[in-house]
């Protein structure tokens, strides 16, 4: 069985740094691979390609940083594959 005791801090040690989301690693989702999910997930907080493309290739304090520059709380909606999601996140 798992047991996971403390927080999940990019700053631990071992598994809770694994599994911060500024962790380096890298996947695929829609065909499109990432270096992070911090990348991925401050490449949905704009429309423009050139800039989800920057952040796919970003991990850990650098995604989050660069992320920063959009607003996806003004509009409410996030943008993934040049569709904008405004309902997803109006149900939580």
């Amino acid at each position: 069985m798992f047991s996971l005791t403390g927080h999940i801090n990019f700053n631990g040690n071992g598994l809770e740094k694994r599994l911060s989301n500024l962790y380096p690693y890298e996947f695929e989702i829609g065909g499109i691979m990432v270096k992070s999910m911090e990348g991925f997930l401050q490449s949905l907080k704009t429309s423009d390609i050139y800039h989800k493309q920057k952040l796919w290739n970003l991990s850990g304090g650098l995604a989050w940083k660069y992320g920063q520059q959009f607003n996806w709380k003004e509009k409410q909606s996030l943008n993934w594959q040049k569709k904008r999601n405004q309902s997803a996140f109006r149900r939580i």
